[in-house]
């Protein structure tokens, strides 16, 4: 064989032998399972995220079904309540929206099922096209409601009767008031109503109570000299009485025509702050101590010229009725005090006097509305400053927060932001309102956050 064969031979004979190719061939074919399980372990770990999205959907959807439940007492819609809310709050990624299917396993419960087949990526060429993600969630939202007792102290001076206001505040309020009592059964909820502008009204057969200063006014009107006779005799004698009446007036400042007219205002219910070591706290006044008593508003005080036209503070009640009737008859006027309306939303609910209706054990809410800063009061008429009225504003809300009881606040429109922010329990408990139509809103959360400490989710 010559030499140049022999060389061709060895050439051939080396590439026989060299297995470098092997390993890329071998890796190639090794990578195939690697490459199919690192898609599945991509695809599992959107899967991962993919349930935890629909899982929060569904809790809210749950919970948002249970609220309306509880408000209304009717299934009829809460399946598109759920399918809504979920939908709203589900992120998005999806190729086709989750159905969510709504049931009932028992009287008190609503439970939420979601199922979805997720589309894969790098694992749909091993054959795998889609992974299951099932996602439950149930709340517990039947029984009786959570012992509740509510004072709306609702701001009704002047400025109310601007931007539509008034009428919003009582379409809302009277909302807040189904919402927050059972449909259906016996009501562990009562709610109580104290409009206030610079005074609030009470009940004004208590003007002869211990704890009442009735401040300069009448507890009845005198009842007029009657005639001893008909005809002319009588005549002349009522001319006599009358005249010898108002001489007397004018000497001893009384008469109508002093200008303060005292002589002929009878108390008919409103009242101011009390003393100024008294304002802010609903301890029972001390006997003989008139500093200590509840003040009615002075008759020449411009508050009690218009305190006729200031609904009756209501007093704790499950008749939503009466509510209703109370709220369609709030009229605008006067000017603005929040401490007078936040003190006697305080009191209707801690059991001191004059309202003694609160019970112990039950959860103690307020909810405070004004459109306005403080302007008039006891504070202001005998010398005092705004600030000084916005610090025992201040107070009371420490001392109601103090008590237990949890403080809402809203502002529409106007009104001390700072005041009323510190005022609410928290960032939370408070509502910023730019416009009379989002009072509706302002609301429906206040209600929504009430109602929801007492659901619970079960699984």
């Amino acid at each position: 064989m010559g030499d140049g064969k022999k060389k061709k031979m060895r050439i051939i004979d080396r590439f026989a032998r060299n297995e470098a190719g092997n390993f890329a061939v071998m890796f190639s074919l090794a990578m195939i399972p690697l490459v199919a399980v690192a898609g599945l372990a991509v695809d599992y770990s959107r899967t991962s995220d993919m349930r935890s999205k629909i899982q929060s959907a569904a809790d809210g959807a749950a919970m948002a079904a249970a609220l309306e439940y509880r408000k209304t007492g009717n299934k009829d819609n809460l399946s598109n309540i759920a399918q809504q809310y979920f939908e709203a709050n589900l992120a998005g990624g999806f190729a086709t929206t989750p159905q969510v299917q709504l049931s009932y396993p028992d009287a008190s419960s609503i439970k939420v099922n979601v199922a979805y087949d997720m589309p894969t990526t790098i694992s749909e060429v091993l054959g795998v096209k889609s992974l299951p993600v099932e996602v439950v969630s149930q709340v517990e939202a039947g029984g009786e409601t959570q012992k509740m007792e509510i004072a709306l102290a609702l701001d009704v001076t002047g400025s109310m009767n601007r931007d539509n206001k008034l009428t919003v505040l009582k379409q809302s309020a009277k909302q807040f008031i189904s919402d927050v009592t059972p449909a259906t059964g016996p009501s562990n909820v009562k709610i109580s109503v104290i409009p206030f502008n610079t005074t609030v009204r009470i009940d004004p057969t208590w003007r002869t109570e211990t704890w009442l200063d009735l401040n300069g006014m009448l507890e009845t009107l005198p009842e007029k000299k009657k005639s001893t006779g008909g005809g002319l005799l009588g005549g002349l004698f009522g001319i006599v009485t009358g005249f010898f009446d108002l001489i007397t007036g004018l000497l001893d400042g009384t008469s109508e025509s002093s200008g303060k007219g005292s002589a002929t205002q009878e108390w008919i219910g409103c009242v101011w702050d009390r003393g100024s070591s008294w304002d802010s706290t609903t301890t029972n006044p001390i006997v003989g101590d008139t500093g200590s008593k509840y003040q009615a508003s002075p008759p020449d005080h411009y508050s009690t010229s218009i305190c006729g036209g200031l609904v009756k503070v209501r007093p704790l009640t499950d008749d939503t009725s009466l509510l209703n009737q109370d709220i369609d008859a709030l009229v605008a006027d006067g000017d603005t005090n929040t401490n007078i309306g936040m003190y006697w939303a305080m009191n209707s609910l801690d059991g001191n006097q004059p309202y003694q209706q609160a019970t112990e054990g039950s959860k103690k809410i307020i909810v405070l509305l004004t459109d306005g800063v403080n302007t008039n009061g006891r504070i202001v008429a005998n010398g005092g400053s705004v600030s000084q009225m916005d610090t025992a504003m201040l107070d009371t809300c420490s001392e109601a927060k103090g008590k237990g009881i949890e403080v809402y606040t809203i502002r529409v429109i106007d009104g001390n932001q700072a005041m009323l922010k510190s005022c609410a329990s928290d960032d939370s408990h408070f509502f910023n309102v730019v416009k009379a139509s989002d009072l509706s809103g302002a609301f429906n959360n206040i209600s929504t956050q009430i109602l929801s400490s007492g659901l619970h989710f079960s699984r």
